[in-house]
């Protein structure tokens, strides 16, 4: 049976209907919702999709649109678990964290092997100590990049994925 048939079936209130279209998008929509979030956080958000779809199929016009339609539910639902870690300013902050951890061990590792003459052992010391500061402040700015702000590159560069994909 076709989506477009089990939804028209399911908008006319055939509970059966709307099981057979769960069972057939159960795995689809999580495994969508799995790819941007945890394990934990994508079962909460595939059921928050499930609801919103229970409330929304009365509404559906184009019942041939079925999947489009769920997977804009899924992505929007995805976007608004994720819009605290995904703001503006917090992916600022990882990429200045980033920036000026590079840019001042660039800078003190310059000055270090630019100075004329002999330096002190406190002063090698001070030179170095500065610029492992400055390496574990890049290396911390990647971290957020990479760990702590989920989709930085894939919403910005890539876009959403598909789920057939």
């Amino acid at each position: 049976m076709t989506d477009e048939l089990l939804v028209t079936r399911a908008q006319l209130g055939e509970r059966a209907a709307l099981a057979q279209l769960v069972a057939r998008w159960r795995m689809p929509v999580w495994t969508y919702v799995r790819r941007m979030l945890d394990a934990e956080r994508a079962d909460d958000v595939a059921q928050e999709v499930w609801l919103a779809v229970v409330r929304g199929l009365p509404r559906l016009r184009e019942p041939g649109r079925f999947a489009p339609w769920l997977f804009t539910i899924a992505r929007r639902s995805v976007t608004d678990r994720l819009s605290p870690v995904l703001s503006l300013r917090t992916r600022i902050r990882a990429v200045a964290a980033l920036l000026a951890g590079v840019a001042g061990a660039v800078f003190m590792g310059t000055l270090w092997w630019t100075e004329p003459g002999p330096l002190p052992g406190r002063t090698h010391l001070a030179f170095a100590l500065l610029t492992v500061f400055c390496l574990v402040w890049a290396a911390y700015g990647g971290w957020l990049l990479t760990r702590r702000i989920p989709l930085f590159a894939t919403d910005q560069v890539f876009g959403w994925c598909s789920p057939s994909s």
